[in-house]
C-alpha cells in the first residue's frame, strides 16, 4: 500500500523529532526531570519533540489546528475554518523513556472535522529506539514498517479463547465502576496473560497486529487514542467505552479486541 501525503509528511515530522529524542534518550543521566503529577513525568525532551512536530507541521499545513499533550490546544488564527487537525504526543511513555526504557513512542492522528462526527482519517505511531512504524488511513488498511523497511499489513488477533489471551491492562485503580469488576474478574477466572507496557499508543499498536488480543485501559486522553483508534479500526477490530458504545475521542475508558471478544465485555 502505498502511503499518502499526509502520511509522508507526518513521517517526516516524526523523523526530525525522532533525532533530537534519541539525542537525549542515549544521553539519559544528564536531564533535567521534573515532577508533573503522580506516575507523570516530562522532560524538556517532551517540549522540544513537540516544538518540532508542530512547527514542522505548521509549515506544511499552515491552515490545520492542533491539539498536543504539552500544549494542549493550539487554534489556527481561522480555526472556524479549519477542515482538520493535527492531535499530538511527541514522547507517550515518559516514564519508560526517563528509565532508559525503549518503550515510548511519537504518535501523531489526523482528524477530519466534520460537525457532529469528526473522525481520525490518517495516523502514525513510530518509536525513535526500535524504529518501528505503524500508519493507517481511513478505508485503506493498517500497515507497519520494520527497522529493514519491509512493510506488512496488520490485523488484529483472532484468538477468543481466554486462556490463550495477552491482555492489557492500565490505570484501572483510578475508576470505579461496575464494569471495571466485572472485567477483572472474567480475566483473571479465565487465566488471562496480563501484560502493562507503560505506554497506550505502543499498546494500540501491538494489538492492532496481533502482539496483543485485548487492551482495557482507563483514564486516556485524546492523544492518548487518536492514533491508535484508526490503527485498530483498520487492522478489523474494535474499539469501545466500557459502556459498549463505539469510541469517541472525549471517552477516557476503553475496550479493543477482535468483534467477538468485544461482544463478550459488551453482555456484561
Amino acid at each position: 500500500m502505498n502511503q499518502s501525503e499526509n502520511i509522508k509528511l507526518m513521517l517526516r515530522a516524526a523523523y526530525e523529532a525522532a533525532a533530537f529524542i534519541k539525542e537525549d534518550f542515549y544521553a539519559i543521566s544528564g536531564l533535567e526531570i521534573q515532577k508533573k503529577g503522580l506516575k507523570d513525568f516530562v522532560t524538556k525532551t517532551d517540549f522540544k519533540a513537540e516544538e518540532i512536530l508542530l512547527s514542522y507541521l505548521k509549515t506544511e499545513r499552515s491552515n490545520y489546528a492542533f491539539l498536543s499533550e504539552e500544549s494542549g490546544v493550539i487554534e489556527n488564527s481561522k480555526l472556524e475554518e479549519c477542515e482538520f487537525r493535527w492531535i499530538i504526543d511527541p514522547i507517550d511513555g515518559t516514564f519508560n523513556f526517563i528509565h532508559n526504557n525503549p518503550n515510548f513512542a511519537i504518535s501523531i492522528a489526523l482528524e477530519h472535522l466534520i460537525p457532529n462526527k469528526n473522525q481520525i482519517v490518517s495516523s502514525l505511531i513510530y518509536l525513535p529506539i526500535t524504529q518501528e512504524i505503524f500508519w493507517a488511513e481511513k478505508d485503506k488498511g493498517a500497515y507497519y514498517i520494520d527497522n529493514r523497511g519491509i512493510q506488512s499489513k496488520l490485523n488484529v488477533s483472532q484468538r477468543v479463547e481466554f486462556e490463550e489471551l495477552s491482555v492489557v491492562i492500565n490505570f484501572l485503580e483510578k475508576v470505579d465502576t461496575k464494569q471495571k469488576e466485572q472485567f477483572l474478574n472474567h480475566i483473571i477466572k479465565n487465566y488471562c496473560q496480563i501484560r502493562i507496557s507503560g505506554s497506550a499508543v505502543i499498546d494500540f499498536a501491538y494489538l492492532a497486529s496481533g502482539k496483543h488480543d485485548l487492551l482495557i485501559q482507563a483514564n486516556l486522553h485524546p492523544w492518548d487514542i487518536a492514533a491508535g483508534l484508526l490503527l485498530i479500526q483498520e487492522s478489523g477490530g474494535q474499539v469501545t467505552n466500557f459502556e459498549g458504545s463505539l469510541l469517541k475521542l472525549s471517552d477516557k475508558n476503553i475496550i479493543a479486541a477482535n468483534k467477538e471478544i468485544i461482544d463478550i465485555f459488551r453482555s456484561f
